[in-house]
């Protein structure tokens, strides 16, 4: 399977994807949400409102990823804990119960019963900057100088993001070049990425980062079996084909709080401008006010009058900053070291998207569609072509919508109207 996956590198800690002059630049993010298990409505509220503050201060053309993903990889974390009871001073009786608890957890993670949930935000925009021209600055300086301007514009978000979620016990951290590697490898090579580190890989600053994380080549599934192989493990892939009609806080928990390792959401959205979607809907009002002259039925009056006082609400909120216009492309990924392990976690994610207020779900049949579709959900690369199944909604269904953890407790008094679009538009 043939697909096209761009080149990736690493400058100051960001990623670039394809060339410098004309590439993507990419900035990721290490997200801690807060617990809000038994938290008070007014908090989720206010936690709602300050996410969507993030939201909008995202640029006319600028994306953003989120990346939610489960695994068992405490690889790290075990062997530091075993480094210290090795080396440490302790009693006998201390030494002995923490290698106990070691060995423990260790064959619990070999045997995916010890969990852990991840949270990653990537922010991506494309380079449109002068190309460098002989008598002004040398050409290393010209290229330092845009790419320090992105990343102070990149981190100016992080350091909003960071302040709105440490009143309430989160936060936000950038990735270095060590922890961008990182997480291509769990994406590429989940197996591998616990015998190899990416700080002994990372050896050369130059180095493609894809060249360095993908394990190998995928290879589909054959007979009944939807997906690919890839690194010892087969894939399984969802494409979100339709939205809810409506949305409440802590909706996804139903997805995210499943007892299921080794499984990814992942979405892409990106702002739409609001002076356009306010010509459109305009445009739009203006056809139902000259098909009012017309004549037809009552219920077609109605269903017309229904149609303009929708119209006139959204360019009140538009216009208002009530709410922003988004697009987004919703992916869910799952692999398993065997087929029946990959068809058991399909089947739970399945049962768990259909609870979703009737969200429908598009698995592919077709080997380039799945490969595109998980090209698409690339750590940090949110500039695919491929954009089949691409929604329009507003930021306040997107936010509860894409929110990692949260609770369905008053959720009748949380409830958002939604708007969708076509598929592919």
């Amino acid at each position: 399977m043939n697909v096209h996956v761009p080149d990736c590198y690493l400058v100051d800690d960001l990623l670039i994807f394809g060339d410098i002059t004309r590439g993507v630049i990419c900035q990721g993010i290490d997200v801690s949400m807060p617990d809000q298990t038994n938290v008070e409505v007014d908090v989720l509220n206010a936690l709602e409102s300050d996410l969507r503050t993030f939201l909008a201060n995202l640029q006319e053309g600028e994306r953003l990823q989120i990346q939610f993903y489960k695994d068992s990889d405490y690889g790290r974390e075990l062997e530091r804990y075993q480094k210290i009871t090795e080396k440490g001073n302790m009693c006998r009786f201390s030494r002995r119960h923490r290698t106990e608890r070691y060995e423990r957890y260790v064959e619990r993670m070999e045997n995916d019963r010890l969990i852990q949930s991840n949270l990653r935000f990537y922010i991506s925009t494309k380079i449109q900057a002068a190309k460098f021209r002989a008598g002004g600055f040398p050409r290393r300086a010209h290229y330092e100088r845009i790419v320090n301007a992105f990343k102070q514009s990149f981190d100016q978000r992080i350091q909003i993001g960071d302040q709105l979620l440490k009143s309430y016990g989160g936060g936000m951290r950038a990735l270095d070049g060590v922890g961008h590697l990182r997480e291509l490898l769990r994406y590429f090579g989940p197996s591998l990425s616990k015998l190899y580190l990416a700080e002994d890989i990372l050896s050369d600053p130059h180095a493609n980062l894809m060249q360095l994380a993908r394990a190998g080549s995928a290879s589909p599934l054959e007979g009944a079996d939807r997906g690919f192989f890839l690194d010892g493990n087969y894939f399984g892939l969802l494409a979100l084909s339709t939205m809810p009609k409506q949305t409440f806080m802590g909706m996804m928990q139903i997805v995210t709080g499943l007892a299921v390792p080794n499984f990814r959401v992942v979405v892409n959205c990106y702002p739409l401008s609001v002076e356009k979607e306010i010509l459109k809907t305009e445009e739009e009002q203006e056809k139902l006010e000259r098909s009012t002259e017309n004549k037809m039925g009552r219920q077609a009056k109605l269903r017309v009058q229904a149609g303009m006082e929708k119209n006139a609400l959204r360019v009140r909120r538009l216009m208002s900053n009530q709410v922003i216009p988004f697009r987004a492309q919703f992916v869910v990924i799952a692999y398993d070291q065997t087929k029946e392990g990959l068809r058991s976690k399909m089947a739970a994610l399945k049962g768990a998207v259909g609870k979703l207020g009737g969200i429908r779900y598009y698995e592919p049949s077709w080997e380039i569609a799945t490969m595109n579709y998980y090209n698409a959900a690339i750590p940090g690369w949110s500039f695919d072509p491929y954009d089949d199944f691409t929604h329009k909604l507003d930021d306040v269904n997107l936010w509860i919508f894409c929110r990692s953890v949260g609770r369905r407790k008053a959720i009748w008094k949380r409830l958002k109207p939604f708007t969708t679009a076509k598929r592919g538009t």
